[in-house]
């Protein structure tokens, strides 16, 4: 398998682990019966699609480009993850008409949900 390829693999098992623990979760925040529920799932999937792989190729680019260094892997992971929890934050107060406080709780807890679980697996 070409080395393409296999970027491509990790990429998808990592977006499909985070659809599958954000999306359960965020109907937690936002379960009112009914339309808003469908449209929470289509926006946290929506969101994830696209921050999710953007996020990853940064990553492994900053990982290559930096010569392999962890810290400046770390130092990305870091901010990039603040900065999908903004990004993901603004999209849920747009997209599904939540307060900023409602959104941003919201945001963390998928986030944190997700990295901290892929941590683990």
């Amino acid at each position: 398998m070409s080395g393409a390829w296999r970027i491509l693999g990790v990429f998808s098992r990592a977006l499909a682990l985070t659809v599958a623990i954000e999306l359960p979760l965020c109907l937690l925040f936002f379960r009112k019966p009914g339309r808003l529920c469908l449209r929470a799932a289509l926006t946290v999937l929506l969101m994830n699609i696209v921050t999710n792989p953007i996020l990853n190729l940064a990553l492994l680019l900053i990982y290559q480009a930096s010569g392999s260094s962890l810290a400046a892997y770390y130092a990305a992971l870091a901010v990039g993850e603040v900065a999908v929890v903004a990004v993901e934050a603004i999209i849920m107060c747009a997209a599904l008409g939540a307060s900023r406080r409602r959104a941003a709780m919201a945001s963390v807890a998928l986030n944190a949900a997700s990295f901290l679980l892929g941590l683990l697996i």
